[in-house]
């Protein structure tokens, strides 16, 4: 099958491709199948201190493991399009809590 080349996590369809792959336990070798293939270059997605106390700011009372830096990023694509607080109260609404991967994992 085919991966995707061009990776933005401003789009809603590929952020759910993810979640579903974290869903299953499986996001690590996606990540590394991505790797092997040269289609996905890690630096272009280094996290930067800043953005992780911005969300630690908006997120106080979730414990964000900043080290999975692809489920940080989606967080980041909501608020830098102004939209986080609706996806968490989305999350919310649907019983899927935002944070509730990284405190299951």
């Amino acid at each position: 099958y085919y991966l995707i080349v061009n990776i933005r996590f401003s789009e809603f369809s590929y952020s759910l491709l993810l979640w579903s792959y974290y869903q299953q336990g499986i996001l690590k070798e996606k990540i590394n199948e991505f790797k092997e293939v040269k289609k996905l270059d890690l630096s272009e997605y280094e996290f930067r201190i800043k953005e992780q106390e911005e969300i630690q700011k908006l997120l106080p009372h979730c414990e964000i493991n900043f080290s999975n830096i692809y489920y940080v990023k989606l967080l980041w694509s909501y608020y830098q399009q102004g939209i986080l607080k609706e996806k968490i109260a989305e999350f919310k609404k649907s019983k899927k809590w935002i944070c509730q991967p990284i405190l299951l994992k």
